[in-house]
């Protein structure tokens, strides 16, 4: 026998002598109240009524008392100390507490920008989902900057996809742009000494998501872009 079959074992042996022992107290009670009824109902009752008495008594020791003192406990913590009702919940909580941690954007990779007349920055993000949860339905809104300005247009989805937790999913994103605005980016790269450097803030970017996880309500979660991504090398024509 193995030491886990031992440890089973062992915990089997008392669970039955805890059963016993509220089998013996029951019948002793009950054996207590045949005793008091003795002189004041007939004979052929007493042994029903010590029967009945003791099965309702072994009723109250195991399940009644119990059940009502784990609830009176549970009603007397306050609700941050009450228990998670398993590991997967307790889980679940800490990772929506810490969503900002758990899902990034680890890479940006900007793309070719014009396309005839039409003048746009087109993002390649790459996300890492470490939560627990399914982010669904993605929904994107706002505006970039340049300059601490912002851009005329609101950015648009070229390519969304769900996230699946514990994998690494990419989505394109696109800053529509002026010709006029296309031309300064441009000539900031152009110039001389290799160009400069073009930062984009998209702090005011926003994805928001469906958080789904089995057996728990599906609430909403909003991803922040960053305040500084970079175009250099983003080459207009």
């Amino acid at each position: 026998m193995g030491r886990w079959d031992s440890f089973k074992w062992f915990l089997d042996w008392i669970g039955r002598i805890r059963t016993l022992v509220d089998l013996l107290l029951a019948l002793g009670l009950g054996a207590v109240l045949k005793a008091i009824l003795a002189n004041h109902i007939p004979q052929i009752w007493l042994t029903p009524i010590w029967l009945l008495s003791s099965a309702a008594i072994l009723a109250l020791i195991a399940w009644v008392v119990p059940a009502l003192f784990r609830r009176h406990r549970a009603a007397e913590l306050p609700p941050s100390a009450a228990p998670q009702s398993n590991w997967c919940d307790a889980l679940a909580e800490n990772d929506k507490a810490n969503m900002v941690q758990r899902v990034i954007a680890v890479r940006w990779e900007p793309r070719r920008v014009d396309q005839g007349s039409n003048h746009y920055i087109e993002f390649k993000i790459t996300f890492v989902n470490a939560s627990v949860f399914e982010l669904k339905a993605p929904r994107l809104e706002g505006v970039a900057r340049l300059d601490r300005h912002p851009l005329p247009f609101e950015v648009q989805f070229d390519q969304a996809f769900p996230l699946s937790r514990g994998q690494k999913t990419w989505m394109s994103i696109r800053q529509p742009l002026t010709a006029e605005i296309a031309r300064d980016i441009q000539s900031r790269l152009d110039a001389r000494d290799g160009g400069v450097v073009v930062n984009l803030d998209f702090s005011q970017v926003r994805i928001t998501f469906d958080v789904v996880f089995p057996g728990r309500p599906t609430w909403q979660w909003t991803w922040e872009g960053s305040d500084s991504i970079s175009v250099r090398g983003t080459t207009f024509v």
